[in-house]
Formats: C-alpha cells, structure tokens, sequence
C-alpha cells in the first residue's frame, strides 16, 4: 500500500501472506518500477523486450529517434515466412493467449471450434475477434471444421479420443475440402495463421486432425507448429 509519502511499502497484514523470495522480488519490481510513469515506463519495456513494440501504436511517441526505434525493431523475433501453427486456450488467460500469438507473428487466427462460445471471459467468438482486432490480428470462424459437442461427451481416456479423431478423419474432414482449401488461401494472404480450439494440449484436440489434413492437402504446406 502506498503511505503517505506515496511511496509504497509491504504491510504487516500481508507480509505473513508472502514468502521470503517473492518479499524479495516484489521490492525488486518496486525500486526498478514504480519511479517511471507513462512514456518513460513505456519506453524501457520496449528497450528490454524488443517484442512488445512490433506492433506499436505509440512508439514513435515514447522512442522519438528514428535510429533507436530501427534498432530496437531490428531485435524483434524474425516474423517472416508461412506458419501455420495451432493454439489451445485451455488454462491460458487471454493475455497469456494473444501473446503467445504475437510472440509467434499470428497474423490470422482461424477459429475452428463449431460452437464458438466460452464461460471463460474473453474466448467466445465476439470478444476473442475483438481483442484479436485490437493488436492487428484478423479473425475467422470455420464452424464447418468443428466436432459437434455431443460426439465429444464421454471422453474419458485416450482411446476415447483416438476413436473420436479417427472418426472425425473418415467422416468428416472428406466432406471438407472446399474449408480446408479455403485454409489454403487463407495461409496464402495472411503467411501466419493458427487453428485454434480449446485444449491445451493438440493431440486431445481435433485442430491437429485439421493441420494435418492441410499438410497432406495444400501444396507446400508448412509443417504445423504448436504454440
């Protein structure tokens, strides 16, 4: 809490909450942070993690030289050629969710669930496309892709889901061609999408089913990555 100084200290109350190392740590943050404010605080952010300015909107405001600012951009993650990765949110924030894709230069997120709804905030279709929009990310949903929800009850161990993808393979990625070519085209205009469902895991979600069947359709289709 702050006192009345307006510096900020550890209380009694909560220090009993906290380990030593976190005290530690959270001081640390503390003398190195809470001085910067706005475009200062901003600015050193950027300079120590080159990623977070790829795609911003003020850096020109909070990194006036146009030398440094190339410098800087210069150390960002090599975001060139195709990718086509798929992405799980399950147990993920949706911070967590959109930095992965900006770590990994998503530039199109292909929304491949058949009911595009969440009760964890942010993952349902119309907030997922909105906070994907804000940081220059396009969205897209193929329901046709997705498995209907009462052929995913019962799953209870791996061999339930090995029956379920074998099927969804024989049945109904034959009669999706027109969707996966559509995926084709897609990977062709945006050169980074990911497929991207629930699980966290791939192998317990039917996207590989669908990457894979990309790789075997599409003509120099890139390995799929998982992210």
């Amino acid at each position: 809490m702050p006192s009345e100084n307006g510096a900020w200290k550890l209380t009694a109350k909560a220090k009993p909450y906290l380990d030593s190392n976190l005290v530690r740590r959270l001081k640390l943050f503390v003398e190195k942070t809470v001085p910067e404010r706005g475009n200062s605080l901003i600015g050193r952010v950027y300079r120590e993690f080159p990623y977070f300015a790829s795609r911003s909107e003020v850096i020109t405001r909070v990194i006036p030289d146009a030398t440094e600012r190339r410098n800087l951009l210069k150390k960002t993650p090599d975001m060139k050629g195709q990718l086509l990765a798929t992405i799980g949110y399950e147990g993920d924030s949706i911070d967590g969710y959109l930095d992965r894709q900006i770590r990994n230069g998503i530039r199109l997120l292909c929304d491949v669930r058949r009911n595009p709804l969440s009760r964890k905030t942010g993952f349902s279709k119309n907030q997922l496309a909105a906070y994907c929009d804000r940081i220059g990310i396009a969205y897209r949903h193929l329901p046709e892709l997705g498995i209907p929800g009462h052929r995913r009850r019962e799953l209870n161990s791996k061999a339930d889901y090995d029956a379920l993808f074998a099927e969804y393979e024989a049945e109904d990625l034959p009669e999706a061609g027109d969707s996966i070519q559509e995926l084709g085209r897609l990977l062709s205009e945006y050169s980074r999408i990911a497929l991207a469902c629930f699980e966290k895991e791939p192998e317990s979600c039917h996207r590989h089913c669908v990457a894979e069947e990309m790789e075997r359709k599409l003509k120099s289709c890139p390995t799929p990555v998982h992210i």
